[in-house]
C-alpha cells in the first residue's frame, strides 16, 4: 500500500479492498482492539520522517517507535493501568541502523543508499506504575522492536517478545522452539496479547499460534 503508486503497471489492480480490508473489518466487527498504522502513516506520509529506509523493507526505528508508543498508550487506556512507557525525540541518522537498511544490505553494493529522510530516535525512559508483560504474535516487523532499546523499556524482562512461527526469541535473543505449557502460563499472567502483521503475511494471520493454542485449551478444559 505504502508504495502502490511505485509498482509496475502490470502489477496494479483497480481493486480498493485487499485481504488486509477484509481482516479490519472483522477484528473491528468482533471487538478486537485494532491500531492500524497502514492508515496512519499513509494519511501522514508527507509530513512524517521516513516510514521504510531508502534500501528497506521494514519499519524504520522512527516508525517502530511511533507505533510502541501508541500502543503503550492504548493498552494503558484498555487496562486502567498507567504502563511504562517513553518519549522519543527524531535525530539525523548519520549511518543506518540495519533494521532501516535491511534489503540493501543483502546486496553486493558499492555504496550504501543514502536517505536524508530517515531518522533515528532518541529514548527516555517514563516511569508508570509497572512494565507490561505481553504475549506477543508477530512477522518480522517485530524484529526492530526487539532489538531496540524501547523494548527493554516497555515490556517486563520475561516478557518473550517473539512467537515467530513456532519459534520464541527472549529478550536476549535467544532461540527456542515453542513450549506450550509456559505459552499458556504466560497468557494467565499477560496484561495484553500483542499481534503483530504486516499486509503481506495477513494469509497467514496468526502463524498458527492462534490454531495451536486454541487445541491446547480445548483438550486441556
Amino acid at each position: 500500500h505504502y508504495y502502490a503508486d511505485k509498482l509496475p503497471e502490470k502489477h496494479k489492480t483497480d481493486s480498493k479492498e485487499t485481504n488486509y480490508h477484509y481482516y479490519k473489518k472483522e477484528l473491528l466487527k468482533h471487538d478486537f482492539p485494532v491500531l492500524d498504522f497502514d492508515d496512519y502513516f499513509l494519511k501522514n506520509r508527507s509530513v512524517t520522517p521516513a516510514i521504510f529506509g531508502n534500501g528497506g523493507i521494514h519499519w524504520s526505528h522512527y516508525a517502530m517507535a511511533v507505533a510502541m508508543d501508541s500502543l503503550v498508550d492504548y493498552v494503558s487506556e484498555l487496562r486502567g493501568v498507567n504502563f511504562d512507557g517513553f518519549e522519543f525525540d527524531t535525530v539525523y541518522n548519520k549511518g543506518f541502523n540495519v533494521e532501516d537498511l535491511d534489503i540493501a544490505l543483502t546486496r553486493n553494493l558499492f555504496q550504501k543508499p543514502k536517505d536524508d529522510n530517515l531518522r533515528d530516535i532518541d529514548v527516555t525512559p517514563v516511569k508508570g506504575e509497572k512494565r507490561m508483560k505481553s504475549v506477543i504474535v508477530t512477522d518480522s516487523y517485530c524484529f526492530s522492536i526487539i532489538t531496540s532499546q524501547v523494548a527493554n523499556t516497555i515490556f517486563s524482562k520475561d516478557t518473550d517478545f517473539l512467537y515467530y512461527f513456532n519459534s520464541i526469541f527472549d529478550a536476549n535473543w535467544n532461540k527456542r522452539e515453542i513450549n506450550i505449557q509456559k505459552v499458556k502460563d504466560d497468557l494467565k499472567d499477560a496484561d495484553c496479547v500483542i499481534i503483530i502483521s504486516d499486509i503481506v503475511n495477513l494469509e497467514k494471520f496468526g502463524y498458527g499460534f492462534i490454531e495451536t493454542m486454541n487445541d491446547e485449551l480445548q483438550r486441556n478444559k
